[in-house]
């Protein structure tokens, strides 16, 4: 049997986590969803567990920010080369950078309309996710 992969989303908002579920649930991802409700609660459901398919983090989250997780996670082995996404509501090119330099494999603005967030992540599937389900 194979043993399906898993993404991580990394949100403190749980109405986005719903969404991401459910646009996900329609795109058909074949992953197993886990959700952290922050920064120190992604890495302890990244304790004892092998290496997700992908992580999607919000920048603004209690105990550990964004910017935080991805220090963090670049700089652990394991999940030196696990795709991270940032999703943030904002819009700033110097925050995008940042991120980037960080270790970001993305950075996008949070959509605040169903469609578009649709779109997003059909982009995100096909760029970042098809390689690493096959």
């Amino acid at each position: 049997m194979i043993k399906r992969k898993t993404l991580i989303i990394a949100d403190d908002d749980p109405d986005d986590t719903e969404m991401y579920k459910v646009v996900m649930e329609e795109l058909e991802f074949d992953v197993d969803i886990e959700i952290a409700k922050d920064g120190l609660a992604l890495f302890q459901l990244l304790e004892n567990k092998p290496a997700p398919a992908l992580i999607m983090l919000d920048l603004n989250m209690p105990f550990l920010s964004g910017k935080e997780c991805l220090v963090q996670l670049r700089a652990t082995e394991l999940y030196s080369d696990v795709p991270v996404i940032v999703l943030s509501t904002s819009n700033e090119d110097k925050i995008k950078q940042e991120c980037l330099e960080k270790g970001a494999s993305n950075y996008y603005v949070k959509p605040y309309t169903y469609p578009a967030l649709l779109s997003l992540f059909t982009r995100i599937y096909k760029e970042q996710l098809t390689a690493f389900l096959n």
